[in-house]
């Protein structure tokens, strides 16, 4: 029976565990944390529960996928709903805008409160499903480096489509083109900073965002992100994966170029394959100590953004909120300024609320509320983070306060929080950076490393810094194509 090592534990590695276990290999896992989930992990404090990376569960079908590959079957391993509210949105001025999940009432919602006509919209999310349906076949579920790709339907559209996908023009003055009021442009704008990216500076082909959020929609899960990682972690063991927790991978065992191995505290030990879920740049520089032009060329791209996270145990509820809440910066353009200049945070921070009790009140006791509240961040730099947390927490309270006209401090029972070099130590990400690489290049999509290592025969990759990119269902998906990378090979 041939031997696979899987490095890590989060979505890619899972997908890629369960999906090859199924196949008949002997999948083997190590991950250096006592749990699966990654930076989709499980947060207890007394009788609050959080996850603590990725909130919004969105692509359905790439898990039912997943889970069909794997032997199993997705609807009967959790329960989720769509969401008829995606998010609510706050500005200074004392606008609120509802999100709602279908696109006419979205559309309307945004030319009652915004201004901009509801046919704008409308036309808007046309535009980002069709960058979809051109983009996707090659940049989320195929392979862009594949020559025979652009043989194929699917890369000739690609290909015919670039100048339509605006690859060469940033989503913010590609908004401007279509919206007058500035809260508008703001509201597509944040899309952006779905792979860690700054607005002013990614493509605007990034607006497929939107398309998956606003139209193909996102949905509630019963206990959480994390319950999905359960599931997942769960149908990998029943296929017959073996799972190491608090192990971590100290390097990569190699003869010359080819990968053959891992070695652990415990010692080494040799496969047929090796699948690296951990962060691409941590893989190369550290587990293989490669000095490879791919191991050089990772450490000059740009890392994504980051996040400050709170976790909030709060003793009351808030109406005025919904799972998910946004409350604006008055300027956008200064904050990642601030972010991807000066490498700090925002001094008038974009605030990110999720409170899953709303959807399932067993995340908090009777009464009460968790809030995840995250804070876009620049990538690990040697930053004072303990000052910035004094700094960010005094902000962030003011701030909510201010904009929903209660006191939210006094509800504060419990706190935990995460920085940038927080997620660096607990996950080995490059920097503590969320998403990998940034998108803030109009090539990011081909700096992505691919699924096979073409300088290390034998190792793959998976995982948010790996292509298709960063998020749970592209992660996922790369964890799929890993493993089928990896059977093709060992056929």
């Amino acid at each position: 029976m041939k031997r696979v090592a899987i490095i890590g534990a989060g979505f890619g590695g899972l997908a890629a565990s369960a999906i090859l276990a199924h196949r008949g290999y002997a999948v083997e896992v190590f991950e250096q944390q006592a749990a699966p989930g990654g930076k989709a992990g499980n947060l207890r404090i007394g009788d609050w529960r959080f996850d603590a990376g990725p909130s919004l569960f969105t692509m359905p079908f790439v898990f039912e996928e997943c889970f069909r590959r794997a032997g199993g079957d997705l609807s009967t391993a959790i329960q989720h709903e769509p969401m008829e509210l995606i998010t609510r949105y706050f500005w200074e001025d004392g606008t609120v805008l509802d999100a709602w999940q279908e696109p006419v009432r979205f559309a309307a919602e945004v030319a009652a409160k915004l201004g901009d006509p509801a046919e704008t919209v409308e036309r808007y999310l046309k535009w980002a499903k069709k960058i979809y349906d051109t983009t996707a076949d090659i940049f989320l579920f195929g392979n862009p480096w594949d020559p025979l790709n652009i043989f194929r339907t699917a890369g000739w559209r690609a290909l015919a489509g670039i100048p339509f996908i605006a690859p060469f023009t940033t989503m913010d003055r590609f908004h401007r083109r279509y919206f007058r009021d500035e809260r508008t442009i703001q509201l597509f704008d944040r899309y952006a900073t779905y792979t860690g990216s700054d607005p002013y500076r990614a493509p605007a082909t990034l607006a497929i965002i939107a398309h998956v959020e606003c139209a193909i929609g996102a949905r509630n899960l019963r206990g959480g992100v994390a319950a999905l990682v359960r599931a997942m972690h769960a149908i990998a063991e029943k296929n017959g994966a073996r799972f190491h927790f608090n192990t971590p991978v100290e390097r990569i065992i190699r003869t010359g170029a080819r990968v053959i191995g891992i070695a652990t505290e415990e010692g080494e030990l040799f496969f047929d394959a090796v699948v690296s879920n951990a962060d691409v740049t941590h893989t190369y520089l550290s587990l293989l100590q490669s000095e490879s032009e791919a191991a050089d060329r990772y450490q000059r791209l740009e890392p994504s953004l980051s996040g400050v996270v709170f976790y909030w145990a709060m003793r009351e509820t808030f109406p005025e909120l919904a799972v998910n809440n946004i409350f604006f910066s008055r300027d956008y353009r200064a904050e990642f300024e601030e972010i991807f200049d000066k490498r700090r945070c925002g001094y008038d921070p974009t605030l990110y609320v999720n409170i899953t009790a709303k959807f399932d009140p067993s995340d908090a006791p009777a009464g009460g509320e968790n809030w995840f509240v995250l804070i876009n961040a620049p990538y690990d730099d040697h930053q004072d983070w303990e000052v910035e947390v004094l700094r960010l927490r005094e902000t962030t309270i003011a701030k909510i306060s201010r904009m929903i006209g209660r006191d939210i401090e006094r509800a504060i029972v419990h706190e935990e929080v995460r920085t940038p070099r927080t997620w660096r130590e607990l996950t080995n990400t490059n920097h503590g950076s969320i998403y990998g690489i940034s998108s803030n290049d109009p090539m990011a999509a081909f700096h992505r490393q691919p699924v096979r290592c073409r300088e290390h025969p034998g190792l793959f990759f998976c995982g948010g810094s790996a292509h298709p990119g960063g998020g749970m269902p592209l992660a996922t998906l790369s964890g799929m194509m890993a493993a089928d990378a990896v059977t093709r090979k060992l056929t």
